[in-house]
């Protein structure tokens, strides 16, 4: 085919990811994140609260699925980043509109501080609201 670009195999497609990958890391490594962020000493120590999200920001695309959204990638990989450190204890979309996000922080200002550092933010995400979350029946602590 005139203009397009070669396939890939399955084997080249993984290399590549994980070389990707490894490139966002190291990107994200050098951004001035929160200490226990980077730390990884969110886990069961905090406060829970909960984040609502919009996909409203002035390049998110309604006609497209979350995946194929410019800078997916780097979101994706901040999000996992921040399910690893122990941040978000669990989160997805409510709709094709609204995300939330159950988060271990701080304070208020400390959920804030951290979620401004996702690529999407002001992008593609604002956040709604922020309110703190009084957890009786968890099933993670004894």
């Amino acid at each position: 085919r005139i203009g397009s670009q070669p396939r890939r195999s399955h084997v080249a497609r993984a290399c590549h990811e994980r070389i990707w990958r490894a490139y966002v890391r190291s990107r994200m490594r050098r951004q001035c994140l929160p200490a226990s962020f980077r730390s990884g000493t969110y886990r069961g120590q905090m406060t829970v609260y909960l984040v609502r999200e919009l996909h409203a920001g002035p390049e998110w695309d309604h006609r497209r699925p979350m995946e194929e959204q410019a800078h997916w990638r780097e979101h994706a990989l901040f999000m996992d980043r921040l399910v690893d450190t122990g941040f978000i204890v669990l989160g997805g979309p409510l709709d094709a509109d609204r995300v939330l996000l159950a988060v271990e922080a701080g304070s208020e200002a400390a959920v804030r501080e951290t979620l401004a550092h996702d690529p999407w933010m002001g992008s593609h995400l604002v956040i709604d609201d922020v309110e703190e979350w009084t957890i009786r029946l968890d099933s993670r602590r004894p």
